[in-house]
């Protein structure tokens, strides 16, 4: 309904139907590393290869 806020977790598969409104969906996201957090590209590569868009 409108005025409804879903929070989840950036790796849950999700969707919604179309926007049968005139209104615009809108979305916000935040996304938190650690200061000392290092970027595992190629596990990045690996995950990406799986996951069909």
């Amino acid at each position: 309904e409108a005025g409804d806020v879903l929070i989840h977790h950036a790796n849950v598969i999700h969707r919604t139907g179309p926007n049968r409104t005139a209104g615009h969906r809108r979305n916000l996201g935040f996304i938190y590393h650690g200061a000392g957090a290092v970027q595992d590209l190629q596990a990045l590569d690996d995950y990406e290869k799986q996951v069909t868009w």
